[in-house]
């Protein structure tokens, strides 16, 4: 009993922290980079992944990834379209390209022609706040 009162002790200690970084990271518009949020938990990069991923299901990078993606999505939504070079470094991709080539990857087409279009995938990405 004993052994097993540890392990969901440990469980809810990590389910917290992963939590909290979770904020973090939503709070940096998913441009926190990991191996800072680890270190501010205490953590190594290895050991905050492994958690994030246990909690999560996905990597703290790629959960980042799509946090930034659907700031992108939100900016465009609002008319920010004309200032990619402006968003992309707002939302600390290194130039628009970085930009453009991980929004292609994640709604198969650009950012331009995502506004261009009819974009039914900000239904699924965007939550509403």
């Amino acid at each position: 009993m004993e052994f097993e009162l540890s392990k969901v002790l440990r469980c809810g200690r990590s389910a917290t922290l992963v939590g909290q970084v979770v904020h973090e990271i939503e709070k940096a518009r998913g441009s926190a980079p990991t191996c800072e949020l680890g270190k501010a938990y205490g953590l190594s990069e290895r050991q905050l992944e492994r958690l994030f991923k246990e909690s999560v299901g996905l990597s703290p990078k790629m959960f980042s990834r799509i946090v930034r993606f659907q700031n992108v999505i939100k900016s465009l939504e609002s008319g920010r379209g004309d200032e990619l070079l402006d968003m992309a470094l707002d939302y600390g991709y290194f130039d628009q390209s970085h930009m453009i080539r991980e929004f292609k990857e994640f709604a198969g087409k650009s950012p331009l022609r995502f506004i261009a279009g009819d974009h039914r995938i900000s239904e699924f990405f965007v939550g509403t706040a």
